[in-house]
C-alpha cells in the first residue's frame, strides 16, 4: 500500500491451504512468515523477507505453521507458530525458534510445550532487549516450568515465568486459552486473549504487565450484549421467535453469570432460562421455538421437543443437524446416518415420522424460503433429483433452486437463515485456521457480507432485521450480530 493503491506483493505457492500469518517490518522492506513453500516464485520454507527489490528465504524450511515472526536488537530472528523440530519424541509442538548463523532455524530453550489434547502454539514475540517474550496457548516449558500462555526466555538463565509464577489463568483449561496478542507500551506489556486472570490479579482476557511484573486489568471488549461460551466452548445454538432469539450455552453473560444453561435476548437484554437436564448442552446444535412457545432442539443424539426445562426425546432420531417449525403442529428435521455419510428430511407430526427426501450425502441444515423448505449440504441428489449443495422442498416435490455452491469445494458444511432480501450462509470453517466471509445470495447471485468474517458459523438466525452468528474461534464461542442496511 503506498499510501493510495493497494498492489499485489507476491502469490505464495504451496499444498493444501496457504496464507500470511505473521508480518515483521525492517529496515529496508519487511518479512513475512506462515504456511508455504514459495512466493513470487522465490522457494521460501514458511518465512521470506522483502527488499524493496527482491524476495528472499529467511532460513531453511520452518517445520510446521508460522503465526508470529520478530528481529532482536542484535539482527537475530525469532519464529512462532505450530512448529515440530525431530528433538525424538516429536508428540508435541516446541512452538518457538531462533535462526542460527548458518541459516537453519532451532528450537529456542528447548521450545516450549503445550498438553496432549491441546498442543498449543505461540501467537506473539516481543524482543526487549536480551529478553524474548512469548505469547501463546503453551502451558510448560523445559525443564519442568509450569506457566500459561506467557513467557520470558533469558540466554542466560533459561525460561521464566511472566506475571509471578503462573502466567495467565483459566479455569477449566480448555483449548485455546492463553495470550493470542502483546503489545509493548513504553516499559509495559499489554497482553490480550483467553484468561480469567493474569499472575494473582484478575483480569478478563486483557491486562497491563508493568516491568515489575505487577498487573493492571483492563476493560475487556465484549461481544453482543456480553454474552459468550461459559467454560471454553462454546454457545451451542441460536434461534428466533417470537419473543426474541434463544441460546443454548453454557453461556457466561454481564449481570447473569458464569454458568446459563439458556437465555433469551429481546429489547431489555438477556434473561436466563432453564433447559431439561437431560440436554447435554455442548451436542446442541439447533434450536426452533414452535407457535405454541414449546421448544425443538436438535442434537448429536436426536431430536427433543416440549417445554424448554421438560423436553422428551423423538424416538427414531439420531444425529439430528436441523430442525424448523412449521406455521402448525408438525416440524421439519434434518437428520445423518452415522454409519454412512448420508442425509434425510424428515416431517414429524407429534406422533410419526414421514421421509420427505433422502440425499446422497450429508445434511447440514433447514431454513425457510418464502412458503418452501430449503436445505443445505454436501449433496448432489435428492430422490433422484440433481441438486448442487441446496434443495428446495414445496408442494411434494424436490427441486434445485439454482444458487449454486456459495463457497469453492471441498469446503465444511454451511449454515443458512434466509430474510426477505435473500439467503445468508457462513461456513462451519476454515481447514487453515483463517476467518472467511459469510455470504448472501439475491436476484443478482453470491455476494461477501461486508464486515461478515468469522472463523465458523456454528449457527445464524435472522430476527426483527438483524443477523445473528454464533460463532467459534480458537479457544473461544460468541454471539455475533450484523444489521441490514436500508
Amino acid at each position: 500500500f503506498d499510501g493510495a493503491t493497494w498492489s499485489a506483493a507476491g502469490d505464495l505457492g504451496g499444498d493444501g491451504a496457504v496464507f500470511v500469518g505473521a508480518i515483521a517490518v525492517t529496515g529496508d522492506g519487511y518479512c513475512v512468515g506462515g504456511n508455504f513453500d514459495a512466493i513470487a516464485g522465490v522457494a521460501a520454507g514458511g518465512a521470506a523477507c522483502w527488499d524493496g527489490v527482491a524476495w528472499t528465504a529467511l532460513g531453511d524450511q520452518l517445520p510446521g505453521t508460522l503465526r508470529a515472526l520478530a528481529q532482536g536488537p542484535d539482527g537475530t530472528w525469532y519464529a512462532g507458530g505450530s512448529l515440530f523440530f525431530d528433538d525424538g519424541s516429536n508428540d508435541v509442538p516446541q512452538m518457538i525458534a531462533y535462526l542460527d548463523g548458518d541459516g537453519a532455524w532451532q528450537p529456542l530453550g528447548g521450545g516450549l510445550r503445550g498438553w496432549f489434547e491441546c498442543p498449543g502454539e505461540v501467537d506473539a514475540i516481543h524482543v526487549d532487549g536480551d529478553d524474548v517474550v512469548v505469547a501463546g496457548t503453551f502451558t510448560a516449558a523445559p525443564p519442568d516450568l509450569q506457566l500459561t500462555g506467557l513467557a520470558r526466555w533469558r540466554a542466560s538463565d533459561g525460561w521464566h515465568a511472566v506475571a509471578s509464577t503462573r502466567g495467565v489463568h483459566q479455569e477449566p483449561t480448555f483449548c485455546g486459552a492463553g495470550v493470542r496478542a502483546l503489545l509493548a507500551a513504553d516499559d509495559d506489556l499489554i497482553v490480550g486473549g483467553r484468561f480469567a486472570s493474569a499472575g494473582d490479579v484478575a483480569a478478563a482476557n486483557v491486562a497491563r504487565i508493568a516491568a515489575d511484573e505487577a498487573v493492571t486489568p483492563l476493560p475487556s471488549p465484549r461481544p453482543t450484549r456480553g454474552v459468550t461460551g461459559a467454560d471454553g466452548p462454546l454457545v451451542g445454538a441460536i434461534g428466533a421467535g417470537a419473543d426474541g432469539l434463544v441460546a443454548t450455552g453454557p453461556l457466561a453473560i454481564a449481570g447473569l453469570g458464569g454458568d446459563v444453561p439458556a437465555a433469551r435476548l429481546d429489547a431489555d437484554g438477556w434473561h436466563a432460562l432453564a433447559i431439561d437436564p437431560a440436554i447435554v448442552l455442548r451436542e446442541v446444535i439447533d434450536v426452533a421455538i414452535r407457535p405454541d412457545g414449546t421448544y425443538a432442539i436438535a442434537t448429536q443424539r436426536g431430536l427433543w421437543v416440549g417445554p424448554l426445562d421438560a423436553l422428551q426425546p423423538v424416538p427414531g432420531t439420531d444425529l439430528v443437524t436441523g430442525v424448523l417449525a412449521t406455521a402448525g403442529a408438525d416440524l421439519i428435521v434434518a437428520t445423518n446416518r452415522r454409519d454412512v455419510d448420508r442425509g434425510e428430511v424428515l416431517r414429524w407430526d407429534g406422533a410419526t415420522l414421514t421421509s420427505l427426501g433422502a440425499f446422497d450425502d450429508t445434511v447440514a441444515e433447514l431454513a425457510w424460503d418464502g412458503d418452501a423448505v430449503l436445505v443445505a449440504g454436501d449433496f448432489h441428489d435428492v430422490d433422484g433429483v440433481a441438486v448442487d449443495g441446496f434443495a428446495r422442498y414445496r408442494d411434494g416435490a424436490w427441486s434445485d433452486p439454482g444458487f449454486g455452491a456459495p463457497f469453492a469445494r471441498p469446503t465444511a458444511l454451511f449454515r443458512v437463515a434466509t430474510c426477505d432480501r435473500g439467503v445468508v450462509v457462513g461456513t462451519l470453517g476454515d481447514a487453515a485456521g483463517v476467518p472467511v466471509p459469510l455470504r448472501f445470495h439475491d436476484a443478482s447471485g453470491w455476494h461477501d457480507l461486508d464486515g461478515g468474517r468469522v472463523h465458523a458459523a456454528v449457527d445464524l438466525a435472522i430476527t426483527d432485521g438483524a443477523l445473528y452468528v454464533d460463532e467459534r474461534a480458537p479457544g473461544r464461542s460468541a454471539i455475533a450480530a450484523w444489521r441490514f442496511g436500508p
